[in-house]
Order: C-alpha cells, then sequence, then structure tokens
C-alpha cells in the first residue's frame, strides 16, 4: 500500500521530469515514508520511475509540453484527481500512474471519466488519455 502511495507522492513533487529532479523527489518521499519502507523499496520505486523518464513514448510527451501534476477535478459534482495532465499544440493528454500488477477495468474507467471530463470542460475532442503501469522490470503506456 505505501509502496504505491510513496510511488505516487514522488511523481506529483516532480517540477520537471528528470533525473535531477527524480533524485530530489526520492530525498521527499525518503522523509515521508520510511518509517513504512525500505531503502530497497526506495530503490525500486526510483527504477521504475527511471525507466518512464527514459521511455521513448513518454519522453515525446513530456517534450515541449505544460503540464501539471495531481490537478484536481471538479466534474459532474464529483471530485477527483488527474495524476498527470499535459497540454501540447492545443492538445490534452491525461495520464494516471499505477505499479499495480493487473491492469484492471477499473483503471480505464477512472481515465475515460477524466478524458469525458477534460474534453467538455476546454470545449474540445483533441483529449488523450493512458494509464502508465509503472512495473518492476517495465513500463507500458497504455492508451484508453
Amino acid at each position: 500500500k505505501y509502496f504505491g502511495i510513496a510511488a505516487h507522492f514522488c511523481l506529483e513533487m516532480m517540477e520537471e521530469f528528470t533525473l535531477d529532479s527524480l533524485a530530489h523527489c526520492i530525498n521527499l518521499a525518503k522523509t515521508r515514508y520510511s518509517n513504512y519502507l525500505t531503502q530497497s523499496d526506495f530503490d525500486d520505486i526510483s527504477n521504475r520511475i527511471t525507466m518512464m523518464l527514459r521511455h521513448d513514448k513518454f519522453k515525446e510527451f513530456i517534450e515541449g509540453s505544460d503540464f501539471i501534476t495531481e490537478q484536481s477535478l471538479i466534474y459532474q459534482g464529483e471530485i477527483k484527481i488527474i495524476d498527470l495532465l499535459l497540454k501540447k499544440d492545443d492538445k490534452y493528454y491525461i495520464f494516471d500512474y499505477n505499479t499495480t500488477k493487473e491492469k484492471l477495468s477499473s483503471h480505464k474507467q477512472q481515465v475515460t471519466y477524466y478524458k469525458k471530463a477534460i474534453s467538455e470542460i476546454f470545449n474540445t475532442p483533441e483529449v488523450y488519455s493512458y494509464l502508465i503501469y509503472l512495473q518492476e522490470n517495465e513500463v507500458s503506456l497504455d492508451e484508453v
């Protein structure tokens, strides 16, 4: 449980998607979660995020984009939080991070909800959504 929370916290704290920013954010996560996680856990979190930062498709999305992490969203009376919202070339990209091994339908439903909300809020069909699975040995970006 704390592993996923710490990974999300680290990603939320990143001011830019660089290895230097990651190192700083891992230290912030250690300060907050060291009572619950081991050094091995923090190494695992760092490795997973490093793989994401080196992922060609992710780098392509990030380059030249404006982004907001942990964007609150109120839509149809519900409050939700988008892990990462990018704007690039008048298009919006939604990313939801997962550290679980399973690819669940609930993950897709959640991102589909975000996509519909952003499309209506900004009055554009140019909204794309992705699930990012940060797993031990690979990172996958699945379009939803």
